[in-house]
């Protein structure tokens, strides 16, 4: 017996509405703000210059500019958001599973992940975390749904891709990989005949138009500018091979380093801001807007063990599963428990196991790589993110874990769909051996 797309569909907005009903009743409905007021950038108007081309990446502004830069409405929008983009995954999800007792599980168990803790509790932080989240389930139920039928949904997949690489900063860079990453394995490992190479190659090009505007944007709106300061001050000005490197490739640092209040290992916001307010460091200023990103990107490439031993000293910070820290106020609720239960990325080397499982069996049969890809892509975003900004890196890798585990619930229902198909045809041919 077999379950009809229609039954599959009301089922995910089923779930949807649910688990949105749920965390609005037991969450408390007072926001939560930051100084990173998005609220307040949302109130610029939509011609201007600065709403598209901010200090912040437009796309969660916009979403708070529909929600009339109310808070309470905020609040409300992104949990009935996150919700039906889970769920929507879900059942993105489910069509890629055979076995029919699965697709309803599939589709419940991503529509729970929008009651986890990790991500339910952003809904309140007026913030991008929350409609991050939401955005990425969309995008990747959307990129689900169109390796099965790229020429219809293309348009859709673009529209969920400019979303996506426009939304986070870091974001950019995971969605051109994954993107490129996906063809690649589309096209040239499962060699489908049906794969519809051409839509595929416009996802790609579309893809990487994307991230060179959302790169230039960036670029010419200053967003690296804070951010390299903390880098500079917190992890290089403490390393004197690290300062010579800088030297000798441009970085003026000489005021910086003979000032007498001492700036290794502080924060560029540390005494009163003085680093950014006093009038002897403009031509760092000035060097860092015309040359910092691409002298660190050098830097970087460079500096592959720096990269590596840096990021997993701080492997606490870039692979943070419990946002508690945060949020302290968690609600005490058995279906939270249950889903930090279920959904606990602590188990990494389970999780290491089932992709490597599912890669070594995909190989063989010529399947998806999907769940692999995505776990590639995110450990990338995690070194990225984690380069990227000295301050608050917890907040900035919290979507590491969250990846890394829909990587493994995908690769469990994969896994346990080729099983049970195994088995079902082992059946099927004893039975018919035994009919003879």
């Amino acid at each position: 017996m077999s379950i009809s797309k229609n039954h599959l569909i009301i089922f995910s907005v089923l779930c949807a509405l649910i688990s949105s009903l749920y965390l609005l009743h037991i969450t408390p409905s007072d926001p939560i703000s930051f100084p990173d007021n998005y609220v307040k950038a949302s109130t610029e108007s939509i011609w201007t210059a600065q709403f598209w081309m901010g200090q912040r990446p437009f796309v969660a502004i916009l979403f708070y500019k529909i929600c009339g830069s109310n808070p309470q409405r905020i609040i409300l929008m992104q949990c009935i958001f996150s919700a039906l983009c889970w769920s929507f995954l879900g059942y993105a999800a489910s069509r890629w599973v055979k076995t029919t007792v699965l697709k309803p599980l599939v589709i419940l168990a991503f529509a729970f992940v929008a009651v986890w803790w990790n991500v339910s509790g952003w809904y309140r932080a007026l913030l991008t975390e929350s409609f991050s989240m939401s955005v990425f389930a969309l995008w990747l139920a959307v990129a689900l749904l169109f390796d099965d039928r790229p020429k219809s949904m293309l348009g859709l997949f673009l529209v969920a891709t400019a979303l996506f690489i426009f939304g986070r900063e870091a974001w950019s860079w995971f969605g051109m990989m994954a993107i490129f990453l996906f063809t690649v394995e589309r096209m040239f490992f499962r060699k489908d005949r049906k794969a519809q190479g051409f839509y595929r190659l416009i996802m790609a090009a579309s893809t990487l138009v994307f991230f060179i505007s959302a790169s230039q944007i960036s670029q010419k709106a200053g967003r690296h500018h804070f951010s390299f300061l903390n880098v500079l001050t917190k992890r290089i000005l403490v390393d004197p091979d690290h300062v010579t490197w800088f030297q000798e490739n441009g970085a003026p640092l000489e005021e910086i380093l003979s000032d007498s209040r001492g700036w290794p290992g502080k924060w560029a916001t540390d005494l009163d801001g003085a680093l950014l307010k006093d009038p002897r460091f403009k031509p760092f200023h000035y060097w860092v807007r015309d040359h910092g990103r691409s002298v660190y990107a050098k830097f970087l490439m460079t500096h592959p063990s720096y990269v590596l031993t840096s990021a997993w000293a701080a492997r606490e910070e870039v692979y943070v599963w419990n946002i508690r820290g945060y949020h302290k106020n968690r609600p005490k609720s058995k279906i939270l428990d249950l889903a930090d239960l279920l959904f606990n990325p602590g188990r990494v080397l389970l999780y290491a196991f089932m992709l490597i499982t599912w890669l070594v069996y995909a190989c063989w049969k010529r399947l998806s790589l999907t769940p692999c890809i995505l776990a590639i892509c995110t450990g990338f975003n995690g070194l990225l993110t984690f380069h990227g900004d000295a301050m608050e890196v917890k907040r900035h890798c919290i979507m590491v874990a969250l990846v890394y585990t829909v990587s493994a619930i995908l690769s469990g229902f994969m896994g346990l769909d080729a099983i049970t198909s195994y088995l079902q045809n082992r059946r099927k041919t004893s039975d018919e051996n035994e009919g003879e």
